[in-house]
């Protein structure tokens, strides 16, 4: 299955592979041809290195009053040059001190600032508040934003290709992390809560004089496997409920044409839902929670969103496919040929855990992430045989 959707998502078409710029893949691997048009012969020279090269220094100028000030030039990674002193290379979409100008902002930064970001002028500036008020508290971002896009029809905020790299950003990056020995030993005497730079400043001042009266517990406020694991484990429905209500609401489009603005959302939807769902089948396989509430919650709702996908979104999926068709438009094809192939394997694993989880001839290798120790059975009815036979799938048990 994960061949096939990877075939169906890389396929291009054989004009547009001619057209396409080649470059060699391993990034370990460079090579060298030059010509030398004056030598006898116009006589050529060729390299090939697999072996990865330090990175090369080179000071250009030095500057200053003093010349104390030097400019460095570095290369590496088949001559590309590096920049430093730039920021971090790739910055995250929920970065708030970016899309404030502001070093390490709280609500009240948000709240004093000047103007908002309207991503591309697709909410107003109040909104626009709303939500970077949520951003600022990570530990608690994840409820806060799912509840907000499943609110009052802002899921159509999420056609807007900025604001769908918000919400991936929301639920998928891990935040602190937190080692198990730190939350073990923790023993906070108030609630934790986010400091202010100025609050941090005035702790560790006093630290260094000895004044131990006044602690940091902002340690507590990561997770050990990140938010949205951490989300699953102790509060599923606080994530998985405003994630239901965001895909149902591809009933509310109602029917349109593969080449309209609704198919690049409904497929966006599709490919955050099916990861969480991925998510989801790890933490079921914790044995926490066997027996729990949480699990029987956890599993209610990837039941009830699985089975969304499949007797909703797979028919309009295929009607596309259809009209794709009928249009000889192949890449448009395999795109939705893949996501139909994202949604089935969501469905093979969400049966295949559950039936290794309730089987009685576990693997003795089969460990928890959370513990280390051996995976608990699941007593979910969504079991394998049932999934198999479910007609949406097109194949019978």
């Amino acid at each position: 299955m994960v061949l096939l959707t990877k075939f169906l998502a890389t396929m291009e078409m054989r004009d547009a592979q001619l057209l396409r710029r080649r470059k060699e893949t391993d990034e370990y691997a460079t090579w060298r041809l030059t010509f030398d048009e004056d030598a006898p012969g116009r006589q050529m020279s060729a390299g090939w290195r697999t072996t990865p090269s330090p990175p090369e220094w080179e000071c250009v100028l030095v500057r200053g009053r003093d010349s104390d000030i030097a400019d460095i030039v570095v290369k590496g990674f088949g001559d590309r040059e590096l920049l430093y002193g730039e920021g971090l290379v790739l910055q995250s979409p929920i970065d708030v001190s970016i899309l404030l100008s502001v070093e390490h902002p709280t609500e009240d930064d948000v709240l004093h600032a000047t103007s908002m970001p309207t991503f591309d002028g697709t909410m107003s500036e109040e909104e626009s508040e709303i939500l970077l008020s949520c951003l600022t508290v990570p530990y608690v971002r994840l409820p806060l934003v799912l509840d907000f896009f499943a609110s009052q029809d802002r899921y159509a905020y999420l056609f807007t290709s900025a604001l769908q790299n918000v919400f991936r950003a929301v639920i998928f990056e891990p935040s602190v992390f937190v080692a198990p020995e730190t939350l073990q030993k923790a023993n906070p005497t108030m609630v934790p809560m986010r400091l202010t730079e100025q609050q941090r400043k005035v702790i560790e001042l006093r630290h260094l004089r000895g004044d131990f009266s006044v602690e940091n517990f902002e340690s507590c406020l990561g997770t050990t496997y990140g938010l949205l694991l951490n989300e699953l484990r102790h509060s599923p429905a606080s994530v998985l409920d405003p994630l239901r209500r965001i895909l149902e609401s591809v009933l509310e489009i109602g029917p349109s044409s593969v080449y309209s603005a609704n198919a690049p959302y409904v497929l966006f939807i599709v490919g955050v839902v099916c990861d969480v769902l991925a998510f989801g089948n790890i933490v079921r396989g914790w044995p926490s929670l066997e027996g729990s509430a949480q699990l029987e919650t956890l599993t209610a709702y990837q039941t009830s969103m699985l089975r969304f996908l499949l007797t909703t979104v797979q028919p309009t999926l295929k009607e596309w496919c259809r009209e794709g068709e009928e249009n000889d438009d192949t890449p448009t094809q395999c795109v939705l040929q893949s996501y139909l192939g994202v949604i089935y394997r969501a469905a093979w694993k969400m049966a295949l855990t559950t039936e290794c989880l309730s089987s009685p001839s576990r693997n003795e290798h089969d460990v928890d992430g959370e513990s280390g120790q051996q995976r608990g059975a699941d007593i979910s009815p969504f079991s394998f045989s049932t999934m198999a036979s479910h007609p949406a799938l097109g194949v019978s048990s």
